[in-house]
């Protein structure tokens, strides 16, 4: 079929799932609840303490948060909200953010200039900063964002915006849904991976491995057989048949 056929075969194939159910009406409340009281509480906080206030026009309440608590107080089983990935993802992404920010001003006499490649260079290599680190969380891709579209503020703050207030408000925002989760379901299912056993394993990508037709395949060696072959085997053994047979005949001798 090649690349594009194979494309295209893609795009074509697709499951037919069922709409999913109604949640129950516990898991409604504390879903409200929690996210009702995680932003309330960083709202609050990052307008009225003084941690939150030193740089004025930089962002206090950032907009990922509200990605955060979809991960943390409704998708609580999803690997991409656990404790691990909201600290390690979003500090990582505001540093890359931050960073890019800082590289271009240096470079660049205008306010935000190339403003479109500073934001391409900051989500996307929070993204494979996150991939490498195994801390994927989408609402972190959404800090880096925020970090160049918020201009010469964030420039002003550098990287304290990282402690300030992207790890405190991530930090409220998992200690709320420890609270709240846990009354009708479980939160979280894991709060740091089992440390790998060789450095390997955080380096190297995983291998894929053979599928079963694939391993069977390579057992076989030698030629494929033809037709005329298969014919030649199949006329030796009928004639083998019919020697054995005789000779059992022989065998019996007359009745």
């Amino acid at each position: 079929m090649g690349f594009f056929g194979t494309y295209i075969g893609k795009l074509k194939k697709y499951e037919r799932v069922a709409f999913p159910p109604m949640p129950p009406y516990s898991h409604l409340f504390s879903s409200w609840a929690a996210t009702f009281t995680g932003i309330a509480i960083t709202g609050l906080l990052t307008w009225n303490a003084k941690i939150f206030s030193h740089f004025d026009g930089a962002p206090v309440l950032i907009g990922s948060w509200g990605a955060s608590s979809v991960l943390m107080y409704v998708a609580l089983d999803s690997p991409l909200g656990q404790p691990y990935n909201a600290l390690v993802g979003g500090t990582i992404s505001a540093f890359v953010g931050v960073t890019i920010g800082k590289i271009f001003n240096a470079g660049c006499s205008e306010d935000m200039c190339y403003l479109w490649l500073q934001a391409a260079l900051a989500v996307s290599l929070a993204i494979v900063c996150m991939m490498v680190t195994r801390s994927v969380h989408p609402p972190g891709a959404a800090t880096a964002l925020i970090t160049i579209t918020a201009g010469q503020h964030i420039r002003e703050v550098g990287y304290f915006f990282i402690i300030s207030p992207v790890l405190i408000g991530t930090l409220i925002l998992i200690i709320v849904a420890v609270l709240f989760d846990n009354v009708f379901r479980k939160y979280p299912r894991y709060w740091m991976y089992n440390w790998p056993k060789s450095t390997k394993e955080l380096i190297l990508p995983a291998q894929t491995p053979k599928k079963p037709q694939e391993t069977q395949v390579a057992m076989v060696e030698g030629p494929v057989p033809t037709a005329s072959d298969l014919s030649a085997q199949l006329e030796a053994a009928h004639q083998r048949i019919q020697e054995l047979e005789a000779k059992l005949t022989a065998l019996e001798g007359p009745a």
